[in-house]
């Protein structure tokens, strides 16, 4: 009885079952976690793989001719944030496409009024193009 209590109390996001079922909104992608022993020499290939995977599954939701936003959000540090920000920003710039990263605390503070009163991303990022792909890293 006790494990069934924690369970239905627990809100961590584990899985992508779990996710869409808390949050109540489909997940496009996930990323494995790297493998320490038997696959190990494949983890590269294996993060290839699942980055283009990533890829192919958010570009379609993203409109031509305006901005665009990819909010990345976890509950916990040292979750992969940066590391899946900085490995999508670099494989669609190699694909030919106009891409930006704003990390908290680097290019926004989210303490900061002008973060916490945001309507838009160009209250963040005034200089943002056309066809620009902003990906927001925000803090846990």
């Amino acid at each position: 009885m006790y494990f069934f209590i924690v369970e239905l109390l627990d809100r961590t996001l584990r899985d992508r079952m779990r996710s869409e079922r808390i949050t109540k909104i489909p997940v496009m992608g996930c990323f494995p976690k790297e493998s320490t022993l038997r696959y190990r020499r494949f983890n590269k290939t294996i993060a290839d793989m699942a980055m283009r995977q990533l890829s192919k599954a958010l570009l379609p939701n993203f409109k031509d001719g305006q901005q665009n936003v990819l909010n990345l959000l976890s509950t916990d540090a040292a979750n992969g944030k940066s590391y899946i920000a900085q490995e999508l920003e670099n494989y669609w710039i190699s694909i030919g496409l106009q891409v930006r990263r704003l990390t908290y605390d680097e290019d926004f503070l989210a303490e900061d009024s002008r973060f916490i009163m945001a309507k838009d991303i160009k209250d963040i990022c005034p200089d943002l193009l056309p066809n620009e792909i902003a990906i927001v890293e925000y803090p846990n």
